[in-house]
């Protein structure tokens, strides 16, 4: 009942998509933005209709996890296990991947980033990932992932972003030990990371994402940013649900 039109692990070759505005509307043909990722085939603002997709019969899933070092325990308990668990359940397409671009955040050294990044590969098929049944990509080959963040960063209250824990919990570090500048350390992809998760998730309409109690809050403001960019535009966004 997964996803069947799954590319292969060793390329990353989820390429070929435009991301449209629309990002869930149906063109002339009835293709989704998803049905073109698998086709590889392009969807364009040309061949777009107005008129809203019809319901999707499957469950999606999507989840990633950060090559930042080596997979361990948590990201097995809070991201993996759930993920493959409900992979096997009926009527679901399941989307995973390497959440490289996340990584940039504290990883900037280039070959330790792809030593890490085929190390999480590695962990996910060891763990019983089947790339025939789940499609399972690198972040960082989606481009319209990044387009998608620019558009959602435009719909993001400040605030919201002030409220993030990990953002918080770098200030509060800084207070802790003393600094005068208590944004010390803070890098704008760190400040902004929850709108580039939003982005994941929303660019490819997942119904549940499995995550650790730690990322719970960024479900939360994906689904805070969704509503406001729907209010804009109609529904257009679909609202996730955190799966712990």
């Amino acid at each position: 009942g997964a996803q069947t039109c799954a590319l292969p692990i060793c390329t990353f070759g989820l390429l070929g998509l435009q991301f449209s505005l629309l990002c869930r509307a149906r063109n002339t043909t009835g293709l989704t933005v998803r049905d073109c990722l698998c086709a590889r085939r392009r969807l364009t603002w040309w061949n777009m209709t107005p008129t809203a997709p019809k319901p999707s019969v499957k469950t999606t899933i999507l989840t990633g996890v950060k090559p930042t070092g080596q997979p361990h325990i948590g990201n097995y308990l809070g991201a993996i296990r759930p993920a493959m668990d409900l992979s096997k359940q009926p009527n679901t397409e399941t989307w995973f991947f390497v959440a490289d671009y996340h990584a940039l955040t504290n990883l900037v050294i280039a070959k330790k980033m792809r030593e890490m990044t085929f190390e999480v590969a590695a962990t996910w098929l060891a763990c019983g990932l089947d790339p025939k049944t789940t499609v399972f990509y690198r972040q960082s080959d989606v481009p319209e992932i990044m387009e998608l963040n620019w558009i959602l960063s435009c719909f993001t209250p400040k605030g919201l972003m002030n409220r993030a824990h990990a953002y918080k919990a770098r200030v509060q570090e800084n207070e802790t030990n003393g600094k005068e500048d208590l944004d010390f350390g803070v890098n704008m992809g760190l400040y902004c990371y929850p709108i580039l998760m939003s982005a994941d998730i929303l660019l490819f309409s997942a119904d549940k994402v499995p995550v650790g109690e730690d990322q719970v809050q960024h479900i939360e403001i994906t689904r805070d940013i969704a509503q406001k960019f729907n209010r804009q535009y109609g529904e257009i966004l679909k609202l996730p649900s955190y799966v712990m």
